[in-house]
Parts: C-alpha cells; structure tokens; sequence
C-alpha cells in the first residue's frame, strides 16, 4: 500500500486537501452570507461564529474522534478515496513536502535524510497508549512495548540484586558448601570470590556440581575435599552506571545468564541476572521457588487493624507508593523516579531521616509514622507503618 511505502507523501496529500477544503468552504460561505445579511456587521459576526464551530465540530473534533474510535475500520473506508486522491494531488503534495524538507534542513533541524522519517520515543509511547486504550493491542503488549522502551533508560543499578543480598563463595569452600548453598538459595550460578567480596574472581555453575557428583561415584572423591576454584569460569563485569539494554546485548553476545556489577572503584555493587532484566519487560517472573503473592505478603503486609502494614527494607519503592497510596506535598500520588538514587523503602527512610535510623526510630511522613523494628549499623531491614488520621495524631 502507498502508505507504507510513502507516508509522508500521504500525509502531505491529506493536508492540502483539508486546506483546500477549508479555504473553499469559508469563500463559499463568506459569498452566502454577504448576500444574505446584506452589508449588517452584527449578521456577518453571527455567521462567522457559526462558520468556526460548524469546521471545528464537522471538520476537525468529530473526524478524529471517529477516527480514534474506529481506526482500522474508518482506514479500510477511506483508504480507497485517499488512494485516488493522492494520485490526483501527488505532484502538489511531492513539492510542498519537497520544500518543507529543504526548508528543514536549512534552518539546521534536519542533520540527515532519515531524520525527517523518524519517531520520537515520546510519540511511539502516544502511539501505544492510543492502541491500547483503543483495543488495537492488548494492555499486557502496550506494556511490554514500554518496558523495552524503558531498557533504554534504565541503569543496571536500578535492577540490579544489591551487594547485601548476593550470595557468594570463598574459592578455598569445598563443594559441600556450593551444594548446601546451592539447596538453600535455589541460584543455578554462585559467584566466587578470592579473601573478600570486593575481589570476585568467577562463578560456578551447579551444572558443574552435578557433573562432578556423577563422576565421584566412579573417582570415589569425597565431596569436602574438592574445592570450588577447579570450576570457577571467567565472569562479565559491568559498571553500575551502565545501561540495561547494552547488558542484555552483551549477555547474548557472550552467552552468560550473570553480570557483576561494580563501582566507580572496582569493588562489587551487586549482580544483575538475564531474569532481572526480562523483569523490565515482562514484568516478574516467578520461578518455582516464587510466589505470586510475595510481593504482598513478604515485602508490605496488612494487619488486622488494616490500618498498620509490616514492610521489608529491602521492599520497592514502586511498591509502598501503590499499596500505602502516599502522596507528595501537594496532595498529588507520589512519583518513585523523583528520587533517583532510591530504589526502595529503606532508602527513601533514609533519606527523610537524613541519616540511617536506629531500631525504635520513629518518621513521619504522608500522614504515615514509620517505625523502624529491625535495623542494623548499615541499613534498616523491617519497619511498620501506622496510618494517621487528618490531625496527624494517632487515633
């Protein structure tokens, strides 16, 4: 079809004729109305009042939201007549894109010929919005299309497993310890390091422990007495500031499921793995060690009195701004990406205490009093949230 092959030929050909339209309509209607109001000031006001709104009303709101409602439907009627009309109008509408382009490229706002062509990620996010809302695609596709979107824009150290919760060998443990450690966290890949975690050397795969207990039966080689640093493998290591999209690249140019993530003075930050970025995407993916409720019950959970939640330190901050609905100064719902250097419901604490709160601590914030009831020297590890009532006291 020629609105895939020339779009802007397209467009351009349905732009000169709405204005030829509306150029003829209002001559058209500027001779009707001298002849009948005559030479009367207050008729020819009335009737240019009348004229704006019919062209607004007929020509501009009803044909878009028709449009909008009914798009694949209102494409295939009209397709045709754009078609004829297009033939018809081409060469006017070939100059006039013509001009506009060179125009474009003068002024220094086209630096290349597929510029003019592109789309910006604001007008492709519309697009999905409109073909959502509009059932062209479904809700769950619309989502997925942004969370690729969104990869663009999201550092690793966003969804990165933080230093704290990663899990990891000495290379002088034995490959006892990879299985107990293995069996307890259910991780199909163990990072290994060399007297402290800042000096990672590889990662060991339980693949490899399993092939090492079929061959043991044969060699007769106690499990405690081989260690883990005979099957370390080598390891990719990224910057925390690094985008998720350039990871997930490398990762399938390099075949691993596992990154470690480092900072700005080489020491670990944390891990990120295939899954947690695909989570970006998908959303989460529940393993068989998963529940589909953890979120809600593991992370922020409700008491009885429904006016009191348990929360986790190491909770999103998506999540508490959704389930407490909390709100900013102004009354409006809280956006998480204000803060950007927080990621979760312990940092965003920290950051209204000013500092890391002790057990017992008591902050208030959107008509909230949060308690800390489990914290150690580094960070805040369990809170509880009592609701207030309007006056800011408790009832």
């Amino acid at each position: 079809a020629l609105l895939d092959r020339d779009i802007t030929r397209v467009l351009t050909t349905i732009l000169v004729a709405t204005t030829c339209c509306n150029i003829a309509s209002t001559a058209l209607f500027a001779d009707m109305a001298v002849s009948v109001c005559g030479g009367s000031a207050r008729k020819l006001a009335y009737a240019t009042a009348m004229l704006t709104a019919g062209t607004l009303f007929f020509g501009e709101l009803l044909p878009k939201a028709i449009g909008v409602n009914n798009a694949e439907r209102t494409a295939r009627l009209l397709a045709p007549p754009i078609n004829i009309m297009t033939k018809i109008l081409g060469p006017v509408a070939i100059g006039f894109a013509g001009l506009s382009k060179k125009t474009l490229k003068f002024v220094g706002l086209i630096k290349n010929e597929g510029s003019a062509e592109a789309v910006s990620e604001e007008e492709l996010r519309l697009i999905i919005g409109g073909a959502s809302e509009s059932g062209g695609i479904e809700t769950n596709e619309g989502e997925m299309i942004e969370g690729v979107l969104d990869l663009q824009d999201t550092r690793v150290a966003e969804i990165m497993q933080p230093r704290v919760n990663v899990k990891a060998l000495e290379r002088n443990a034995t490959m006892l310890e990879l299985l107990r450690l293995v069996n307890a966290t259910g991780h199909s890949r163990v990072p290994v390091y060399d007297d402290e975690i800042d000096k990672i050397v590889g990662v060991v795969n339980a693949k490899k422990l399993l092939k090492f207990m079929v061959k043991k039966d044969a060699d007769a080689q106690p499990i405690d007495d081989v260690l883990v640093a005979e099957f370390v493998e080598e390891t990719y290591f990224v910057p925390e500031t690094m985008l998720a999209w350039k990871v997930l690249e490398e990762m399938r140019r390099r075949r691993l499921h596992m990154a470690i993530v480092v900072d700005e003075y080489g020491g670990t930050a944390g891990m990120v793995t295939l899954e947690d970025i695909l989570e970006v995407v998908v959303g989460e993916i529940y393993d068989e060690d998963d529940t589909e409720e953890r979120d809600l019950s593991e992370y922020v959970t409700l008491r009885a009195d429904n006016r009191t939640y348990d929360i986790r330190g190491d909770a999103a901050l998506d999540d508490l701004v959704e389930v407490l609905v909390l709100r900013d100064d102004d009354g409006a719902e809280l956006d998480a990406d204000a803060f950007p250097d927080v990621t979760t419901a312990a940092g965003w604490l920290c950051f209204h205490a000013g500092e890391i709160p002790g057990e017992g601590d008591h902050i208030i914030v959107n008509n909230y009093d949060f308690t800390v009831t489990d914290a150690d020297e580094r960070r805040v590890l369990r809170v509880t949230a009592v609701c207030l009532d309007s006056e800011g006291a408790l009832d």
